[in-house]
């Protein structure tokens, strides 16, 4: 696969997850959107205030990443035999609960529909930020995820969607939960 082709399959991914996750989020009701069941899970506001800082916290890091790389010159810091996790096992929730780092715990700040309305804008604005970056072959510049493994610009591209995606499969867990006020 060309640098082009690897770059856009990784945004069409990363896209469709997250407009997975903006038309999951309209159907809620805000009026219960802070409710946080027994278990521990965080509430529907909080999964989205936790991606929105996780969006900024990601822009900010790419964005780092891809200015060393181009003073640099240097676009392979994989090492020679990289420990990954696959994009199917990380889809699977293999990694089972990874708890945040204190900056991405949220605070409960935010009007929940102006937040929805953030999402689409953030993801499109890392996608313009790393258009000039298209034709360069990122896959192996990569950096040490504690949890995953190496990731590559573009399975991190990828993962910025399956964070979406395990997010809104806790937040449907939230929905089911028993006690949940707009259930029933």
């Amino acid at each position: 696969m060309t640098p082009e082709e690897m770059f856009d399959e990784a945004f069409d991914s990363a896209f469709k997850d997250r407009r997975n996750l903006i038309s999951f989020l309209e159907g809620i009701d805000p009026s219960h959107v802070h409710w946080r069941p027994p278990d521990g899970e965080w509430s529907l506001h909080e999964n989205l205030e936790h991606i929105l800082l996780t969006d900024n916290y990601y822009a900010r890091f790419i964005e780092k990443r891809l200015a060393e790389a181009a003073e640099s010159g240097s676009w392979d810091t994989a090492p020679e035999n990289p420990e990954t996790m696959s994009r199917e096992a990380l889809r699977r929730r293999e990694q089972g609960r990874v708890p945040a780092p204190d900056f991405l715990i949220p605070k409960g700040e935010g009007d929940f529909r102006e937040m929805i309305a953030k999402l689409l804008p953030n993801r499109e604005a890392v996608h313009q930020m790393m258009l000039p970056y298209r034709g360069t072959d990122m896959s192996r510049y990569t950096h040490e995820h504690f949890r995953y493994g190496d990731l590559n610009i573009y399975d991190r591209i990828v993962y910025s969607g399956t964070h979406d995606f395990l997010h809104q499969d806790q937040m449907t867990r939230v929905l089911q939960a028993p006690g949940y006020p707009g259930s029933g």
